[in-house]
Order: structure tokens, then C-alpha cells, then sequence
């Protein structure tokens, strides 16, 4: 690859695959270097999406063989098992299989004109006069210097470009996650997503259990500290609800990954480049959910790149209007998101057991059925906070709860 490129995109999951797809369709020389042999795997995350969400980015319906599932319930579990359900109007969240969905996606791109040079782990940037040039690609054991005009970095959680170009990355919540795929899981339905809360579980965020419609399931948990594999077996064992979904349930496989809940960083970008998705933290401190913002953000990446190879500059000062539209897009539910991540990170396991139980007893639930975004939780809450009928659950949620604690 002698020319120089456009744009060379390091990492073909889903943010890299659409910000190439984006630059491609516009006729820009795209190029994704993807260090492993194959697109989607190995599978990082259960792949719960929202379905506004992705309408909202041309990507929703998805072709068959994508979908595993669709939900309008989710079910709430404290760690003495009691339970509250959420029931929505409507489906509002889809189950996808995520290697397929990498594919799909990936799929779009190279069809719109995007190159992608799997087996391509791509060591350092290329730097030239202070700033990012191109990178450098090793291939079968061979360096090779590739010249970009910019570059996007999409490369993940172990975000090494960026900590060599001296971006500050300041993360102060890291979660391991350990999910297994289960099979012979009949028990578990296939109508709700199930949410397990409580440090005797899951400390410092949640476990999961979504299933499949084919019988199959994705049970998964996320630790601040310990082994994520030793609290997947406890609350597959212990959880007095856990126990009877997964009766007679097998696992067959279980992935590894680490996430981080500190929200997008404030300066994603730098002489020559741009970062997207894990590596630049875009993931929603509540949920630990990265698809989605990634792809906002993805999108907004091209359009900042566009503007730069227009102008022939890929300085910082021009690309930090990336940040600035990340700010204006995302700035307000992050708050939200991080303070309720704090909250429940705050909360004892008896307190989670007494929440839950008066959500139930004040008909809270109800106030979520017509919700239809679960990616913008601020604005979510705000909206519903702002109804009547919010004022009424949430003098009935306190009258019960005081009730319970007396």
C-alpha cells in the first residue's frame, strides 16, 4: 500500500466499520487494519441494543440471522430475590448476535468502497513534524509504514495508541466481565431480559441473563473487584431466582472483557487523529452499554473528518469540534447516568431488597410503559419526571419504603 490514505481506521468492530462506512460512501480512500484473522470475534458483549437507537442510525431492521430476540420486559432482581418488572408498550430493546452484527456492519462498509486488511495489528501511529501521519501496520511478523491523511482510532479498551500520542485517560472505574453462553435453558422464557443487583453478586455493577428464542441464553457479570467467573458461578448457584431460571442449564463457552464506566473523554483527539468507541471511553456508566454511543459517535467522527480532509487540516484545533459535538449530543445524559451509577453503587444489598420491594407495592413499573429510549436515560428521566403520575408513584414509593425501614 504505497499511496497514502484518506483515512486509515485501526479496529473493524462496530464504531470503525461505521466510520468507514460513512467516509467510503462519499468516495474518501478508507482503509480498516483489523488485527485478528476474523471480523466479530473474539465477542466482547451481549449485544442488547436499542431499537430506536439503531432506526435512528438507518440500521434497524437487520437482516435475518442477526436478531436473536426481541424484548418489551425486564425483570429486576435484588439479591434476596425479590423482583420488580418493567413492561413496556412495545419492543424496545433487540438481542443481537454480535459476531454477525461486526459482519453486517462491516459488510456496509466494504461495499461502499472501504479496504479492510485483516491479520493487520497495527503497533504505533506514524508521526510526522509532532503529528499523527499514517500508521504502523505489523503483518505477518513484517512492520510496514502506512501514510493516512488522519487517522481514526477505534481500536478498543486497550486504547495503546492513544496512551502514545499522550492522551490522559484517567480511568477510575474499570469493570471485568465474564459472559457464557448457556445452553438447555428453557427455564429462563424467552420474553424479559433479567437484571440481578447487589454486591453479593455483582459488586460495583450487575449481572445478566438474556435469552435467546431458540432455548439458548447469555448470562453475564460484572465485578469492580475479584473474579467475574467465581460470582457467575455464586449467582448461578446461590441467587434463589438465578437458581430456578438456569435449572438443568450447561455453559458452553464464556468470553472475557473489561469496560470502563467513566463516560466519553473530554479530549478525544489530537494532531492527526480521532478515537472512537471503547478506546475513547464512549460507554454509558449506568449500563456499561457501548454499541450504541460508539455509532453516534463514529458518525460524528466522520463528519469532523470530512470537514478536515475538505480543509486539508487535521489539526487539533479544527478536530476539536468532534468533542464539542460529543458535548452537545451526549454532555447532559452522561451526568445523569454518572450520578445514578453512583448511587447504586452506594446502595447496600438490604437497601436494594427494600427498593424493590416498595417499587412493587407503590406501582412504580407503571411509569416506565410507555418509554421508548434507553440510551438517553437523562432525558428519559426528566421526561418522566416531569408527568403527573410520577409525582403520585413517587409519594407511594416513599410511604412504602419509610414503611419498610420502620
Amino acid at each position: 500500500m504505497d499511496e497514502t490514505l484518506d483515512v486509515a481506521v485501526v479496529g473493524a468492530g462496530p464504531a470503525g466499520s461505521y466510520a468507514a462506512l460513512h467516509l467510503a460512501r462519499l468516495g474518501f480512500k478508507v482503509c480498516v487494519f483489523e488485527e485478528h484473522t476474523a471480523i466479530g470475534v473474539p465477542t466482547h458483549c451481549a449485544g442488547h441494543l436499542s431499537i430506536a437507537s439503531l432506526k435512528s442510525l438507518g440500521l434497524y431492521p437487520l437482516p435475518n440471522g442477526i436478531v436473536e430476540n426481541i424484548f418489551s420486559c425486564a425483570c429486576f432482581h435484588s439479591p434476596s430475590g425479590f423482583e420488580v418488572q418493567v413492561h413496556l408498550n412495545k419492543p424496545v430493546t433487540c438481542a443481537v448476535n454480535r459476531a454477525a452484527f461486526d459482519v453486517y456492519l462491516a459488510g456496509l462498509a466494504e461495499n461502499s468502497g472501504a479496504v479492510f486488511s485483516m491479520n493487520s495489528r497495527v503497533d504505533g501511529f506514524l508521526f510526522e513534524k509532532g503529528s499523527v501521519a499514517g500508521v504502523l501496520v505489523k503483518q505477518n511478523g513484517v512492520i510496514k509504514r502506512v501514510k493516512s491523511r488522519i487517522v481514526i482510532d477505534a481500536e478498543g479498551i486497550a486504547a495503546r495508541l492513544l496512551r502514545q500520542a499522550g492522551v490522559s485517560l484517567k480511568r477510575r472505574c474499570l469493570i471485568k466481565t465474564v459472559q457464557a453462553d448457556i445452553a438447555d435453558a428453557s427455564s429462563v422464557g424467552s420474553g424479559a431480559v433479567h437484571v440481578f443487583l447487589g454486591k453479593a453478586y455483582a459488586p460495583g455493577f450487575y449481572a445478566w441473563l438474556i435469552p435467546r428464542k431458540d432455548g439458548t441464553a447469555k448470562l453475564g457479570v460484572g465485578v469492580r473487584y475479584g473474579h467475574p467467573y467465581l460470582y457467575l458461578q455464586n449467582l448461578a448457584h446461590k441467587h434463589p431466582v438465578a437458581l430456578k431460571l438456569l435449572y438443568g442449564a450447561r455453559v458452553i463457552r464464556t468470553v472475557y472483557h473489561t469496560i470502563t464506566l467513566d463516560g466519553p473523554l473530554t479530549r478525544a483527539y489530537g494532531e492527526g487523529f480521532l478515537a472512537v468507541g471503547d478506546a475513547a471511553s464512549q460507554v454509558k456508566p449506568t449500563t456499561g452499554g457501548g454499541v450504541v454511543p460508539a455509532l453516534i459517535c463514529a458518525k460524528l467522527a466522520a463528519e469532523v473528518v470530512v470537514h478536515a480532509l475538505e480543509k486539508n487540516d487535521a489539526s487539533r484545533k479544527l478536530l476539536q469540534s468532534y468533542g464539542k459535538k460529543i458535548q452537545k449530543i451526549f454532555g447532559f445524559d452522561m451526568r445523569v447516568m454518572r450520578l445514578l451509577r453512583r448511587f447504586l453503587d452506594e446502595l447496600s444489598d438490604d437497601q436494594i431488597d427494600r427498593i424493590i420491594r416498595s417499587s412493587c407495592r407503590a406501582n412504580l413499573p407503571d411509569l416506565f410503559s410507555d418509554v421508548e429510549e434507553v440510551d438517553f436515560q437523562g432525558r428519559t428521566l426528566l421526561k418522566l419526571l416531569g408527568s403527573s403520575a410520577a409525582l403520585v408513584a413517587l409519594t407511594r414509593f416513599s410511604a412504602a419504603y419509610c414503611f419498610a425501614n420502620s
